[in-house]
């Protein structure tokens, strides 16, 4: 029985004889357009895994209802758990930021070496130091004594599975499954036929090319859309709708009903054995998740159908009878189904009452007339059901391919090795130069233009077509190209045209020129003044986004937009490019002031679209190469790695490294790119230790990460460049920041742990991109080795096969929630003009059905509406835009962490409170708690300061040791790379939640939260002097300091003499003195009605401004408190800049007051960045005279009256004279 998609066939016939295996040799993937045509027959030498020759695969005693992955250890008591985690501990420092699957399969077998009493201690250390680095010998006796602590470990499973794995067999579960049934009246042995169609062959474009297909399922996937198992959801269709899920919607509806009814009735008889056996020849193996899914749940399917098809009650309660009288488990199904289970008559009952409670609003609404408003002809004309916008959204991300299969080129071949596949693509010659078309000469360009180009004589091929367009016209460019194609150069040449009278902002590349440049990212902000001097601003889009959600930025002057790497618009960045592309072109329409668009990506399938994604003329502005303009062709190998164990899986790995290498060592250099500092080390000693095994010489290897020290790298960099250095291994920050091509470039493996699910797509391109020297190499050679799910997703990357669809609906709510706080979507309708602007409103033009139904609005303002982020009044369409919703505009928080702070925060929170509920911040929902961290983690647990209630097990536990952590300075730590992410996000997250706290008017909490921020900005307690907030102070001296136990507040009362005597060191005085940054308070009072006081402040600062210390403005709060201090009355943000140092600045505001009068107010004066820079003044009342509650009204003067006469005008006098 043959599979339809080739990935697996599976048959009940015995064959006689030794089936043949592939010898290795590489095979073709082209074949013949005619043979396309021909009616496909099985080929036992085409595209076959290695297989034993004469072993026969047994069905295993386990049935798929409990099949689970062989040979791991689950603990069985806390005890064995403990002792376990302790165990993946120790593994994984020596083996070093491994995955965890690795490092429980290591644990496993290292316990199998250990429960083994009939191995000594010195040959349980060999058998370990096979799978972990040499070990000394207290970290033998440390696993040993581990190892005794796990009382329930039993090796029997592991044993069958190992019996299993070390065979040829033992493929990537996301491959297939490899099963045998045991035949009736056959004896004889035979192997069973597990074998690879040959792939459909088509001719996109008329052109020769290969169409191949990876076979990549993902068994997981199933049960993770599912969840739970649900009685309630089943009825009469249940099995239809879950066959056509899974044939994805591709299966013929009359087909799919008649294949339920067979699956139903094979359900409903017979053993589990005979009910597995049936569906597999029904619904094929590759369907292998379905099936599992219907066997583990089958007599609840099977009977909840049964009640479903009921026409009354009679037949129902029949039903009913016979389920309880298969005992307490199906009895237990009744009960589950009787809390919302009704007959067909009492559904479409319920259906019924549904549709008129629904559409009684809208005849209501029929019969009154909408004004206008803005909102004609808008949503508002229906009835809308909101959708759950998460659900929308790719769950794949980046990986999502809607094609299955991947055209590859001509030449293009498939090889078969032990526990891996490798495919081949051909490098693809350069078309030859078109003789009507000349290359552009240096020397004919423009006097600016030239030293752009220092170095060359001429253009090349891409760089002559776009000449004209970049630097002579304004229109909007897109410029697709392969890597090493120049690309590069025209970041600066359209921006020599425009340096005179504007700004230019690059978005995610980097420049060098004899011009004003700043960057711009987390990591570094800039003030108006100094985006005001620059020319050129290098940012990430992140950053920039920010910088344009804020009104009254001076970012209108922008006159040059250049985008680098446009195809990350696929990528989980996506929705940010999209969004600051659409506020751009709104800008641009709104103020009629033009902005020039410029978008560089590598080669893209789908170009036009993201063409007219940024309003560029297809006809002028688009220009798009192929890899065929790459200078240095580019040879491509994908090996996907097949082995089962990930043990197994990661030295196969290193394995198929050293093969790769070996075979262009000594004739050309080779870069080795790896995703860690610590790997880059590990992987050359694994290559080097091979290479001593095989009597090679282990010279000739460098490493190369960014911790090196800036000595260490040069060396390393020159030492490459004088080619002395065969083997160089990096990570991938050397792909960016230095030029270092080599021959064969490859990248090392592709799974990296990331809590934001974050993209390694650019970074491949750009690795592979450093294969080839123009100079030296005719082509260069590109080698990703990854798991074999992976492969198609690089397959499609890499040939210009993945379609670059948006993203942009998983982040519709947090943008719509900038668009509005910003004012440009103020109401229905200009968010539905604003999705217009969007790269997702193109491709759903494009390809409707991938996209389902349109974007949602009404949804994205309903999830607003619900976090309190806007107010939504439906009645006009308009929005509100809410504190909260401002707040999460300018820190950059989604919706989901402000709902979670709204909810939370109380004003009797502490600092224990305040850092558990950061933990809960949606922006962390992917940290998880890893087995082997967990020792790590309790020992930080007892060095942290502020007290931690949850468990380890949880992950808000983890994110809060790891913030106090980091404000404690602990180096050393394997956490280091959670801790990173953590603290990247705290310092915004943590100053959201002080801003919502000061909306409030909570005054100890926000002084608490305030406080909180800047321990985290500085790295320092509030307990620690403030001094160490300064940089260049030593040490010792600050713990003299903080030795003498006196108060902060005493320092500003004592002279820098003083401050000398104090710390034994006299030259040092005057140094701290004018570190100590302070501000004097005057405050003027004046009620203007009894509940109304307005208040004149003046601030006096009273300290040296230090550019290096200071910058260019300092900030602070101004926050005036009742007399118990526990609530704020007004509060405002103060800027003291440098050239208003030396003057007095006063503040102008009101404040309300109450009966009975108060005493005083507080008026604090606290700066945003300083610890302990504080000034308190209380503001009495006590000679305060308020004016009367009830005064009396004006009297009437006694004047005389003037005669009429006195107006001097003869008409006015005969007028008056009648009075």
């Amino acid at each position: 029985m043959a599979n339809l998609d080739g990935s697996l066939v599976l048959t009940t016939e015995s064959r006689s004889g030794n089936t043949p295996e592939p010898t290795g040799e590489s095979e073709s993937l082209w074949v013949e357009k005619a043979k396309k045509k021909k009616k496909k027959v099985w080929d036992p030498l085409a595209e076959r895994p290695p297989r034993r020759k004469s072993k026969r695969h047994r069905f295993q005693e386990e049935s798929l209802l409990t099949s689970t992955e062989e040979g791991v250890y689950q603990s069985k008591t806390k005890e064995t758990r403990v002792a376990y985690e302790a165990l993946l501990s120790v593994i994984q420092e020596q083996l070093g930021g491994r995955q965890l699957s690795i490092v429980s399969d290591a644990a496993n077998k290292i316990l199998v070496v250990l429960k083994n009493e009939t191995i000594m201690n010195p040959d349980k250390k060999k058998e370990i130091e096979k799978m972990l680095n040499p070990i000394p010998n207290h970290v033998l006796n440390q696993l040993v004594s581990i190892g005794r602590l796990i009382t329930d470990f039993q090796d029997g499973g592991d044993a069958s599975g190992s019996a299993v794995a070390n065979g040829d067999d033992a493929l990537d579960d996301d491959m297939c499954v490899a099963l045998e049934f045991d035949i009736e009246n056959k004896e004889e042995d035979s192997d069973l036929d597990v074998v690879q169609e040959d792939d459909e062959i088509v001719e996109p474009n008329g052109s020769n090319a290969m169409l191949m297909g990876c076979g990549i399922d993902n068994n997981d996937m199933w049960e993770a859309n599912e969840g739970g198992f649900n009685v309630q959801d089943i009825d009469a269709c249940w099995i239809q709708r879950k066959i056509s899920l899974a044939y994805e919607q591709q299966i013929h509806p009359e087909q799919c009903q008649k294949l339920a009814e067979e699956v139903l009735k094979i359900l409903a008889e017979g053993d589990d054995r005979e009910v597995e056996n049936k569906l597999l020849l029904h619904l094929h193996s590759e369907k292998f998740p379905l099936i599992k899914y219907l066997l583990q749940n089958r007599l609840k399917i099977v009977w909840c159908i049964r009640l479903g098809k009921a026409e009354n009650q009679d037949e129902m309660k029949k039903i009913a009878e016979e389920i309880v009288g298969f005992g307490p488990y199906l009895a237990a199904i009744l009960e589950q189904l009787h809390a919302t289970r009704a007959t067909a008559m009492e559904r479409q009952k319920i259906l019924e009452k549904c549709i008129r409670e629904e559409a009684r609003p809208l005849k209501d609404k029929g019969r009154r007339e909408l004004t206008d408003r803005g909102v004609e002809n808008c949503w508002l004309k229906g009835q809308h059901q909101s959708l759950d916008l998460e659900n929308l959204a790719f769950e794949q991300g980046r990986y999502f391919l809607e094609k299955k299969k991947c055209g590859l080129p001509e030449g293009s071949f498939r090889r078969y090795s032990k526990g891996y596949e490798e495919i081949h693509v051909p490098k693809l010659n350069p078309k030859p130069l078109d003789p009507t078309k000349k290359l552009i000469k240096v020397s004919s360009m423009p006097d600016w233009a030239q030293p752009t180009f220092k170095g060359m004589t001429q253009l090349n091929r891409v760089q002559s077509k776009v000449y004209k367009t970049a630097l002579f016209k304004a229109d909007n460019v897109l410029l697709c190209a392969p890597t090493r194609a120049g690309k590069l150069m025209w970041h600066y040449s359209p921006c020599f045209s425009r340096l005179r009278c504007t700004r230019i902002l690059i978005v995610d590349s980097t420049i060098e020129y004899d011009v004003k440049v700043r960057g711009l990212s987390e990591d570094q902000t800039l003030t108006h003044e100094q985006i005001d001097e620059t020319q050129i601003i290098v940012t990430t889009p992140e950053k920039w986004d920010i910088i344009t959600r804020e009104s009254g930025t001076n970012t209108q002057l922008v006159k040059l937009f250049i985008i680098d790497k446009i195809h990350l618009l696929h990528d989980n960045r996506g929705p940010v490019l999209e969004s600051v592309v659409a506020r751009t072109v709104r800008q641009i329409e709104t103020t009629k002031e033009h902005i020039r668009l410029v978008g560089l990506s590598a080669t893209l399938p789908i170009y036009k679209d993201v063409a007219l994604f940024l309003r560029v003329d297809l006809k002028k502005g688009l220009f798009h190469f192929d890899n065929s303009y790459r200078p240095v062709p580019l040879a491509q190998q994908y090996i996907g790695i097949r082995v089962r164990k990930p043990l197994q899986r990661f030295q196969l790995m290193n394995d198929v490294c050293y093969e790769k290498v070996m075979e262009v060592a000594g004739n050309h250099q080779i870069l080795i790119f790896v995703h860690s500092r610590k790997e880059t080390a590990k992987t050359a000693y694994a290559i080097r230790d091979i290479a001593l095994a095989n009597d090679l010489l282990s010279f000739g290897f460098a490493i190369h990460h960014e911790g090196m020290t800036r000595r260490d790298s040069q060396l390393v960099e020159d030492l490459v460049a004088d080619g002395h250095v065969q083997v160089l291994v990096s990570t991938g920050t050397l792909a960016w920041g230095t030029n270092l091509p080599a021959h064969t470039v490859i990248f090392k493996g592709t799974q990296v742990y990331n809590q934001e699910k974050g993209s390694v797509c650019a970074q491949v391109m750009q690795i592979l991109g450093r294969a080839g020297r123009p100079q030296y190499d005719s082509y260069g050679e590109g080698i990703i080795i990854t798991g074999h799910s992976e492969m198609q997703y690089y397959l499609s990357l890499m040939n210009q096969q993945l379609p670059t669809e948006s993203q942009f609906v998983s982040k519709l709510a947090d943008q719509r929630n900038a668009e509005t706080v910003l004012g440009t979507v103020q109401n229905a309708r200009e968010a539905c003009n604003w999705i217009g602007y969007t790269h997702l409103y193109v491709r759903m033009l494009r390809n409707p059905t991938l996209y389902g139904l349109a974007p949602d609005i009404y949804s994205a303002a309903t999830i607003l509406d619900r976090n309190n982020l806007v107010k939504n009044d439906r009645k006009s369409g308009y929005f509100q835009v809410t504190d909260l919703g401002r707040i999460a505009s300018y820190h950059y928080i989604t919706h989901g962490t402000i709902s979670t702070y709204n909810e939370h925060l109380k004003p009797t929170m502490g600092d224990e409170e305040l850092c558990w509920l950061f933990s809960l911040s949606e922006e962390f929902k992917y940290v998880t708690v890893r087995p082997d961290e967990k020792t790590e983690l309790a020992k930080l647990l007892d060095r942290v300061p502020i007290p931690i209630k949850e468990s380890l097990e949880e992950p808000s536990a983890k994110i809060n040791v790891l913030l106090q952590a980091y404000i404690l300075e602990l180096e050393g730590l394997s956490l280091t790379f959670d801790m990173v992410f953590i603290t990247q996000n705290a310092g915004r997250l943590m100053h959201a939640i002080f801003e919502i706290v000061i909306k409030r008017g909570w005054a100890q909490l926000a002084e608490e939260a305030l406080n909180l921020c800047k321990m985290v900005n500085e790295r320092m307690w509030g307990v620690q002097i403030p001094l160490r907030q300064f940089n260049g102070i030593a040490n010792d001296i600050l713990m003299k300091l903080e030795m003498n136990y006196l108060a902060w507040e005493s320092y500003h009362d004592l002279s820098s003499q003083e401050i000398g005597e104090l710390i034994h060191a006299p030259n040092m005085g005057r140094i701290l003195h004018k570190f100590i940054p302070k501000l004097n308070l005057a405050a003027y009072v004046q009620p203007i009605t009894r509940i109304v006081l307005r208040v004149e402040l003046t601030i006096t600062p009273d300290f040296k401004w230090e550019d290096r210390i200071h910058g260019y403005v300092e900030p602070f709060w101004v926050i005036v408190e009742d007399n118990d201090r526990e609530c704020i009355l007004h509060h405002e943000y103060f800027m003291l800049k440098k050239q208003h140092i030396n003057e007095d600045h006063t503040l102008s505001f009101t404040v309300p007051i109450y009966e009975p009068l108060p005493s005083h107010y507080f008026i604090s004066v606290v700066s945003d960045r300083w610890l302990d820079s504080q000034t308190i003044l209380p503001a009495s009342f006590r000679h305060l005279i308020l004016p009367e509650k009830y005064p009396p009204p004006t009297e009437l003067l006694d004047l005389r009256p003037l005669p009429v006469a006195a107006l001097r005008n003869p008409s006015y006098e005969a007028l008056l004279s009648r009075f």
